[in-house]
């Protein structure tokens, strides 16, 4: 399997320069969706495809944003890590207010939305900085 990674002998710069826009364009899908996603809960609206954006929401935020800002050369490595990342913060979070009483799926939307916006920033800059 061959892994290409920035710095490389044989890698080029275009290529390099290709995965980190692919990197960019699917950071900005994944909270585009998870905003939209937030945005329909707290209005209520039930529209066609809202399960589907909650689904891809829990599936990639706050995970995804995370773990494309870390220096990881493979972006395989990178998804799968986003996934496991989100379901654990989702988690956490959970059972942090279940154990306080404090149970509230919109709240729970709230934060894992507000950490993935943060790790988007440091993300994007990661990415043009490779």
């Amino acid at each position: 399997m061959n892994h290409r990674q920035a710095g490389s002998p044989g890698v080029d710069d275009q290529y390099v320069e290709h995965q980190n826009s692919v990197a960019t364009a699917t950071l900005a899908l994944v909270m585009i969706a998870a905003i939209v996603a937030l945005l329909l809960n707290v209005l209520a609206l039930d529209v066609p495809g809202r399960s589907l954006l909650a689904i891809v929401s829990v599936l990639t935020v706050p995970g995804l944003p995370i773990a494309l800002a870390l220096p990881i050369p493979s972006r395989h490595v990178q998804f799968v890590l986003g996934i496991a990342l989100s379901l654990a913060g989702l988690l956490i979070i959970s059972t942090i207010q279940l154990l306080s009483g404090a149970w509230s799926p919109l709240a729970a939307q709230l934060i894992l939305v507000m950490i993935g916006l943060i790790a988007t920033v440091f993300a994007a800059r990661g990415t043009a900085a490779r």
